[in-house]
């Protein structure tokens, strides 16, 4: 190649990158209630903090700051003292300075303002007037805004909804709306939307607004900067409780949020205002028109498949069916069959659609209210419940012949899943603390001792008609490990830790160091898998109990559970039985269903028939982010038409074989929910890891430094 066209291809990649750096725009964004001016404030008194709150503002340098109760002589105060800034914005008692501004600062070397104004949240908007039943005249702000950059335009509204009237605070988001629709004009640009809007997050204001807009916490792709409590009260002592402060953006792909936090700087055990601040930065990238940003992605993964366990679920239990086929079809007449294992999976993943906003608090505790009742009031067998029941019933729907009793793995399961339901409602109001305590004495009830058949070895099966036929001993390693984990915990029927070392380790022997495609496993797998096991063994035992930094004499698991995550995907990699379509981004055997019904699909010759299962993948974010996140996009952007259905992802296809069933199991879709909320937020980890019984068995076994980081 001759110099000269060697140039002319730098010239051509250099103005590529320049392109794209120009075309993504990253918005710094605060929303900031600053509290009025009151002097009956006493040391929170306006001129005891203004520096603080000015100086809050300038050091996280936000590129569009709403403010909140900002009062004309405040605003003077803050525009000397925020030399980068400009505003917009109106006092809402005369359209002039009188009385508070819900204004907007905006990083003038950064933006200018293509337009502007302020309307009545009432009737009346476009006059001074007090809306419905509000107690004040209430405003918002908003102003079209361009890059001096980039050109880009982009709406920002800024708002405070009324503190005391209902229907003043639904109407007034309901008004917001409307307005932002009318005022963009189907230009499709792209909105931010910020405030105090005196409304929880599960109170019909902000539900209206999460079906029109994003919320920007949620969509962060990880854990969130702070506390979700938004007010403060100015009482330093007191854990805040009530987020009421927002930052909401358009339903547009091209949105990412980087980072969210809410700040809860102090000085002299003292706060500068009753709220603390979030701010978010927010990525917004017009080239990706019509690709979905990885955290709305996450977001809308996480909720589809959340809607297996909600809108799928078996009405008269609450329960998760066994299956669902999209056509309708079930060849053994199982529609109605419920599973205890897959709705353990199921029950943490309602606390995400909780936590997630996916369904108000309400709905949550009573779908879980109408499970616990059902689990109280099924068949169980020495308080262990069988792997399925016919949901409408509850009486025991034989898994085989013989396996018509408890089955201790699966409802290990689903006490990992009720544990965390027991934390998650342990401190809330009298309903949820009764819902607790229920679970407690379920999990209470559980004859891990029994199970025990007089042995140091914890047994699958029990049946009152066939008693031990079965004949199930559990050794380890394979998917069970957190049975032995809640058996050693039980504050009720616990079992020695002798069970735990002579039955599921063998004595020892449970240790086996090895190499598998040059990755270190340490551990001897049931059945001796040449390259590691399916990949569910790194997800079911792990939705609660946190990996991170679990360690006792015979591994450490988030290493073994990494590592065979890895050995999985370099596998499909290397593709040595050259199935169409394996790659970087389309990965993952587990079991689930086959060309051949059901297989555990696993990395070797014998046991991977060119099926992949997206939950292998999904499941493992914690475990391999980048590489889950190639594949969810692959499925989604390149196949949704195949692979994609009412509750995410189907459960499994090969494009050798030209299939693409439309049909789910509850044990596939639930891991998908919580593993990627485990990655995002910890949330289920630090649960189950809470649970003061938990720490108790896992200190009795030997494991150390057991927590969530």
């Amino acid at each position: 190649m001759s110099v000269i066209y060697k140039k002319i291809l730098q010239s051509l990649l250099l103005l590529m990158l320049n392109v794209l750096v120009y075309a993504q725009q990253e918005i710094k964004v605060m929303s900031y209630n600053i509290r009025l001016d009151v002097a009956a404030d006493g040391e929170n008194r306006w001129d005891a903090r203004k520096d603080k709150v000015a100086s809050m503002m300038n050091y996280n340098a936000a590129d569009f700051i709403g403010g909140q109760e900002v009062q004309a002589h405040q605003l003077k105060y803050l525009l000397e003292n925020m030399p980068g800034y400009h505003f917009i914005g109106v006092g809402r008692d005369d359209g002039k300075s009188g009385g508070e501004f819900s204004c907007i600062f905006y990083n003038k070397e950064k933006f200018r303002v293509v337009k502007q104004s302020t309307f009545w949240l009432s009737p009346t908007p476009d006059s001074v007037s007090i809306g419905w039943d509000a107690a004040y005249k209430r405003v918002c702000t908003y102003g079209l805004f361009k890059s001096k950059k980039t050109n880009q335009l982009c709406w920002v509204f800024n708002t405070h909804i009324d503190h005391m009237g209902s229907t003043a605070r639904l109407e007034s988001v309901k008004l917001i709306a409307e307005k932002i629709q009318q005022f963009n004009n189907n230009k499709n640009y792209p909105v931010i939307l910020t405030g105090d809007f005196n409304s929880k997050p599960d109170e019909a204001p902000v539900q209206f607004v999460n079906n029109h807009f994003q919320n920007a916490r949620l969509l962060c792709i990880l854990l969130p900067h702070g506390p979700e409590a938004t007010w403060n009260g100015f009482e330093f002592d007191k854990t805040p409780e009530s987020c009421i402060d927002y930052i909401f953006i358009s339903n547009q792909p091209q949105w990412s949020v980087k980072n969210f936090a809410t700040l809860t700087d102090s000085y002299q055990k003292k706060y500068p205002s009753d709220h603390f601040p979030v701010l978010a930065t927010l990525v917004f990238n017009p080239i990706n028109k019509n690709k979905i940003a990885d955290a709305a992605l996450l977001n809308l993964v996480q909720k589809q498949t959340f809607n297996y366990f909600w809108d799928g679920a078996e009405p008269v239990s609450g329960m998760a069916r066994e299956r669902i086929h999209v056509d309708g079809i079930y060849p053994e007449n199982d529609k109605n069959v419920v599973t205890s294992g897959g709705s353990g999976f199921g029950v943490m993943a309602i606390i995400v659609g909780m936590e997630r906003k996916f369904i108000s608090r309400e709905d949550g505790v009573q779908r879980l209210e109408k499970i616990v009742h059902f689990l109280e009031t099924a068949d169980r067998f020495h308080g262990a419940w069988p792997h399925w029941w016919n949901g409408e019933t509850g009486k025991v729907q034989p898994f085989g012949q013989k396996d018509n009793g408890g089955d201790l793995v699966e409802t290990s399961y689903m006490i990992q899943g009720l544990l965390c339901v027991r934390q998650y409602f342990k401190d809330g109001n009298a309903t949820e603390k009764l819902l607790a305590n229920r679970i407690d004495k379920l999990w209470k009830q559980v004859e891990f001792d029994w199970y025990r058949n007089g042995q140091n070895v914890l047994y699958w099966h029990w049946s009152p008609e066939y008693v031990w036929q079965m004949n199930f001993p559990v050794h380890g390693y394979n998917e069970c490990l957190i049975m032995y984990v809640l058996a050693a915990s039980s504050p009720t029927h616990s079992v020695p830790a002798a069970v735990y070392h002579e039955g599921w380790a063998e004595g020892g022997k449970i240790k086996s160091a090895h190499k598998a495609l040059g990755y270190p496993l340490q551990l001897r797998y049931q059945g001796n898998p040449p390259n590691g096991a399916p990949l569910f063994w790194s997800h079911y035992s792990y939705l609660g109990l946190d990996p991170r930094n679990l360690k006792d004499r015979y591994a450490d698991y988030w290493k073994e559970n990494t590592n065979q995550t890895f050995i999985n995907y370099s596998w499909c990699v290397a593709n040595p039985k050259k199935y169409i379509g394996y790659g970087k981004n389309n990965w993952g055997l587990t079991a689930s269903y086959s060309i051949q019904f059901y297989k555990a699909h696993a990395p070797d010759l014998k046991n991977d028939l060119g099926v992949i299962s997206p939950t292998a993948a999904l499941s493992s974010f914690p475990y391999s982010p980048k590489q889950s996140m190639a594949a969810m996009r692959h499925w989604y952007d390149d196949m949704k038409e195949k692979l994609w259905g009412p509750y995410g992802f189907y459960d499994a296809f090969s494009e050798t074989e030209n299939w693409f069933p439309k049909k789910y199991l509850a044990i596939d879709q639930g891991p998908e929910v919580v593993m990627i909320e485990n990655y995002r937020s910890g949330l289920l980890w630090k649960l189950f890891m809470s649970c003061p019984e938990i720490k108790t068995g896992l200190k009795k076994l030997g494991f150390e430094n057991a927590q969530s980081k």
